[in-house]
């Protein structure tokens, strides 16, 4: 069985199952919680923008990624 730890708040996941208790973005584990934190971060970001670019939204999903699991 593997361990898993959220790469952003650093806990284990208890049983882990991918897409069920954490979730993998661009290589990284996140817990549920952190994943929610996560896409309420990259919402609020990106409705501040004037006009919805996909290479803006790609940046801002890699630059908050990179934010939280420092």
């Amino acid at each position: 069985m593997q361990t898993i730890i959220c790469d952003s708040c650093r806990k284990q996941v208890k049983d882990a199952s991918r897409d069920l208790n954490y979730y993998t973005l661009r290589n990284r584990a996140l817990c549920i919680p952190c994943k929610e934190d996560f896409d309420k971060k990259i919402t609020r970001t990106m409705r501040a923008k004037r006009k919805y670019s996909f290479a803006e939204y790609k940046k801002t999903y890699t630059d908050t990624i990179n934010k939280m699991c420092k």
